[in-house]
């Protein structure tokens, strides 16, 4: 993906990677993303979520002008890497 490209994509390995990550990163999500407690300056909701992915957006305009993470997916690759797509839709 180039610099100004709306979308990226990439991954990320972790020493370790539970089995209950996926519904970890969705209460962290639905807790505040950026700043835990506090949803006034990114407000984001999980769209979708199975065993092995997450899927969150935001939710109001003001998070997807600001931020700018509007859709991502996070997805168990393989082992303990966690790939990434994100786009500014």
């Amino acid at each position: 993906m180039g610099l100004l490209s709306a979308a990226y994509d990439g991954s990320i390995e972790l020493d370790s990677l539970p089995t209950d990550w996926v519904d970890r990163m969705a209460r962290r999500i639905e807790k505040g993303l950026l700043a835990p407690g506090s949803r006034r300056r990114a407000n984001y909701v999980v769209r979708s979520r199975s065993s092995d992915a997450v899927t969150f957006s935001a939710d109001d305009f003001w998070t997807a002008f600001n931020i700018g993470l509007n859709d991502v997916e996070l997805r168990r690759a393989d082992g303990n890497r966690v790939a990434y797509h994100a786009s500014f839709s």
